[in-house]
């Protein structure tokens, strides 16, 4: 077995992520970049099956991103065809290795990630084309699966599983669960979103073609109460009726709102889900949900807010999503980052028509 070393990237043009194993060499190899060219397909699929980790020949970076990642990264180009992405080279991301590294000495081999710039180097096995697949992954095979005490103190390998812990004590308020509880339910589309970003590599190749440009769109409130952004190829964000009342009930006050005071907002909110219904008088289910929302002692204004979140996270990268999303830290107001000069409303919503009695059971003098 061949011991890998660590070697340094400087000026990287993408954030290393773990999961990647890259094809590099200190020069070009006609032989061994036409085997890797015809077999790339089957390392992968055979790193992936045993490890879960994606070998990656720069040459054909290009093709793992889709034409909806791409929107997804920029959305302005939403609705429109995206030019393509042109193959890189191998050579593009060797330019960027350390000068104290010695690049002559690099036969083929592949790269994983460790920290800051680093990388382990694993230099293959000589092979040939029949036995290329086959040699690579059991020469990496006898080194990530071997005890772990035989472990060198230089490089540490392996697989990271993160989890999260979940906390020994419940807490009560909305306002003090509230970015736990966004979290954990976004959950539900993280995997989505994560389809979507583009990660390692797959970043450099997105880099060559565009720079995401991160100015919000103008946003369109239309007379059928939909959500259009036009800066973004007329894009819609849907919603069910209840998140957007409460996404509507924010976006009416760009002061924000105390989730503590949400109570008084209690009609307001109620008067803007009718309004949604067509003005059908609200069931005492409808009205119970409502409460529900208002209530700070309940978790379901957290549940609307990560609601909000996702429907925007389906649609724009994360750093457009936070001027849309409703946000706040903790014991501060909750509130829409974007500025109300971009939003338009084809239709105003009239002042509340609808005043509950302190006797009402729906209403919140009875939390």
């Amino acid at each position: 077995m061949i011991e890998p070393r660590t070697i340094t990237f400087v000026a990287l043009p993408f954030k290393p992520i773990d999961g990647e194993m890259v094809y590099v060499e200190g020069s070009f190899d006609e032989r061994v970049n036409g085997i890797v060219e015809r077999h790339w397909r089957e390392l992968d699929a055979e790193m992936y099956r045993h490890w879960r980790i994606h070998f990656c020949y720069v040459p054909t970076i290009h093709e793992r991103v889709s034409e909806e990642q791409l929107q997804w990264i920029n959305p302005v180009r939403h609705g429109c065809p995206m030019p393509p992405l042109h193959p890189l080279r191998t050579a593009q991301l060797m330019h960027h290795l350390s000068p104290q590294c010695d690049r002559a000495s690099l036969r083929p081999g592949m790269i994983s990630w460790i920290s800051m710039e680093n990388f382990a180097y694993f230099e293959w096995p000589d092979f040939d084309e029949a036995t290329f697949v086959e040699r690579v992954v059991e020469e990496y095979r006898q080194y990530v699966e071997r005890p772990l005490e035989h472990y060198g103190d230089e490089i540490e390998v392996g697989m990271s599983s993160g989890f999260i812990r979940p906390s020994m004590y419940a807490r009560f308020m909305a306002d003090e669960t509230f970015r736990k509880d966004v979290l954990k339910l976004m959950e539900e589309v993280r995997q989505k979103v994560e389809q979507l970003r583009c990660h390692g590599l797959s970043e450099m190749a997105i880099k060559q073609l565009i720079q995401p440009d991160n100015c919000p769109s103008r946003m369109v409130i239309t007379a059928d109460w939909r959500i259009i952004l036009p800066d973004y190829g007329n894009m819609e964000i849907e919603m069910r009726p209840l998140v957007k009342a409460v996404y509507f009930l924010f976006l009416r006050h760009p002061e924000g709102i105390f989730f503590k005071d949400l109570f008084d907002h209690y009609a307001e909110l109620a008067w803007i889900y009718q309004t949604l219904r067509g003005g059908d008088e609200l069931t005492d289910k409808a009205r119970q949900s409502i409460s529900d929302i208002a209530n700070p002692f309940h978790n379901s204004i957290n549940e609307k807010c990560a609601r909000v979140r996702e429907a925007f996270l389906a649609k724009m990268n994360d750093a457009l999503t936070a001027q849309y999303m409703i946000d706040g830290e903790r014991a501060c107001a909750k509130a829409i980052l974007l500025p109300r000069e971009l939003v338009t409303w084809e239709r105003e919503i009239p002042l509340p028509a609808i005043d509950y009695a302190s006797d009402d059971p729906y209403s919140p003098h009875y939390f």
